[in-house]
């Protein structure tokens, strides 16, 4: 009974797109039988026998985060009962929120977030998952409370608030996902996977949620980044100008002058390897700078095989598509169809040699992949040297970098982030920490 429920999971992984192949089943099948029946943890079962990097183990545990209620022996202790008069009524529980991240109390907290999907759930029956989870938000005044301890920049409160942030997620999508019907529930967990999944591998169904995925992030980083010039309004206290009208009134500050504010818009650089191996990634990182290009003083594109071509002018003219990066790589970008970092380092240097750049980001996406030709290191050097922010994202895994004709140990010295960049979660974090 055990084994045959273990199978249907496994089959349910195939379904999801999740690669198992017979030899892991067998391997799986074995560990079983090795191990007591008294000792089985089916979980770690499954990730020690199905999984084969890190990519792999983040799209399981979404997969068993939802599922984990149907395995035959699970090792998950349930939260005990709680009743309302335990944390006052619902308008209260925004004020046990707070306390309960100050304290650290990760336990309660769980609780009154739950508690809270329940009251929210019984009010809005219709609502996409979106608008719930913007609901139980203002509900909460989640944001006020996130504003109030990042302003403390206390290190341990910021610890307890990304674990909070964390829990809210996973009890919110829990929540959810109990809710919707088997069908839905499957395309839910999909859609879930899909952000943790390699870009590389992506079917045309995936990869237009993906672009969806992508619109969504690049108009919440241009509010983020209009919210910064908002709070920039106004400029740093004017000492002078306000003791010298306040002595028209005897010395009392009778109005508070301020400067006024230097806002300055960031230009952004990008330069994307669109070989066959980087193509995919370089893709959907384009997209994203095409959806946020108008939030910079002004950008910049560039994509390379061999050779330099400049795609600014189609950032605002052309959406960015597979076909066009074929199109760019076969008229453009190559002439011998292999990644030449010397001479791409070269040619780049040549067209940004006016001025250093400062108040200015370089992204720059490739596998650092030479073909056994030199890299061309003191290009790349200067070119670095230029702008105030540089960032490396190699789609390749990090178990592989520096090998074979890989020269990250040489490129990686020159920029002050170096990111595995493989999946739009990835891609995600990475942007908004930077931006």
């Amino acid at each position: 009974m055990i084994v045959r429920k273990i199978l249907q999971i496994i089959n349910e992984l195939r379904e999801y797109g999740y690669p198992v192949c017979t030899d892991e089943v067998c391997d799986f099948l074995q560990a079983l039988t090795i191990i007591p029946s008294t000792e089985w943890n089916l979980k770690d079962l499954l990730y020690i026998t199905l999984v084969k990097d890190d990519i792999q183990a983040k799209i399981l545990e979404t997969i068993l985060f939802y599922k984990s209620s149907e395995l035959p022996v699970g090792n998950i202790v349930g939260d005990r009962e709680f009743t309302s008069s335990e944390y006052g009524q619902p308008e209260a529980f925004k004020e046990k929120l707070f306390q309960y991240i100050v304290l650290g109390d990760m336990n309660s907290l769980k609780r009154i977030i739950s508690k809270s999907l329940d009251y929210i759930s019984e009010k809005n029956l219709n609502l996409s998952y979106e608008e719930f989870n913007k609901k139980i938000k203002v509900f909460l005044e989640w944001k006020i409370t996130e504003n109030k301890l990042l302003k403390t920049e206390d290190p341990q409160l910021i610890i307890n608030l990304e674990s909070a942030r964390e829990i809210f997620e996973n009890e919110v999508k829990k929540f959810w996902y109990n809710k919707l019907s088997i069908e839905n529930k499957k395309d839910f967990i999909k859609e879930n996977m899909l952000v943790n999944k390699d870009l590389g591998s992506l079917d045309t169904k995936e990869q237009m949620v993906i672009e969806q995925h992508i619109q969504k992030l690049t108009r919440y980083l241009a509010m983020k980044k209009s919210r910064r010039w908002i709070r920039a309004k106004s400029g740093l206290f004017d000492f002078k100008k306000t003791f010298s009208t306040s002595i028209r009134h005897n010395f009392l500050p009778y109005h508070l002058y301020y400067k006024k504010p230097k806002i300055t818009k960031t230009n952004l650089y990008v330069l994307c390897d669109i070989s066959g191996s980087v193509s995919p990634y370089a893709l959907f990182l384009l997209q994203l700078v095409q959806g946020i290009y108008n939030v910079f003083k002004n950008v910049k594109a560039f994509v390379f095989v061999d050779q330099v071509a400049e795609i600014s002018h189609l950032l605002a003219q052309e959406r960015m598509s597979k076909e066009l990066i074929t199109e760019l790589f076969n008229s453009q970008a190559s002439i011998s169809g292999f990644s030449n970092y010397a001479l791409v380092g070269q040619q780049i240097c040549n067209l940004l040699s006016d001025h250093h750049y400062f108040h200015s980001i370089l992204i720059v996406i490739g596998d650092c992949r030479t073909n056994y030709q030199p890299a061309g290191i003191q290009y790349w050097r200067g070119l670095c040297s230029k702008f105030n922010k540089t960032i490396f994202l190699n789609p390749e895994p990090i178990e592989r970098w520096n090998q074979d004709d890989s020269q990250v140990k040489d490129f990686m010295p020159l920029f002050h982030y170096f990111f595995e960049c493989r999946n739009i979660n990835q891609l995600e974090k990475i942007i908004s920490f930077l931006l």
